[in-house]
């Protein structure tokens, strides 16, 4: 799974906020790092908590959960994603076909842990790590 984020910072004259470099993350089934790679670009992807294509985004959260958390986008109402819930041992929990905007997921019957949701779209597709608490 691969993650993107930035990191604002800003310096001792309060300066506006500068981006430090994109770093790209591999994770094991277990939600352990394996690898970090900077990219060379500092273009702002829109941070940890959500991801860009194009114009149009796609937000997870609350990450971590107790148990339920929302999938928003802002694609087009046509436009159909699939959800794949994952465990950490890749057993598929829940999968969901749906055009709505909001998508909302109860994990409170699963034990506390690294969960992977994929996401699907004609032509978008992500994986988020889901922790649960």
């Amino acid at each position: 799974m691969l993650l993107l984020f930035t990191c604002p910072s800003v310096n001792a004259q309060n300066r506006a906020p500068r981006l430090h470099p994109l770093y790209r993350f591999e994770y094991d089934e277990n939600g352990n790092i394996l690898k970090r790679k900077a990219q060379t670009n500092n273009s702002y992807p829109g941070g940890p908590r959500y991801k860009r294509r194009n114009n149009y985004r796609i937000n997870v959260g609350p990450n971590p959960t107790t148990g339920v958390f929302k999938v928003e986008n802002t694609f087009p109402s046509d436009e159909e994603f699939t959800y794949n819930l994952y465990n950490t041992s890749s057993v598929m929990l829940e999968t969901r076909h749906s055009s709505e905007m909001c998508v909302q997921f109860d994990i409170s019957e699963h034990a506390a842990g690294v969960y992977l949701l994929q996401i699907l779209g004609t032509e978008y597709e992500s994986t988020w790590k889901i922790i649960k608490k």
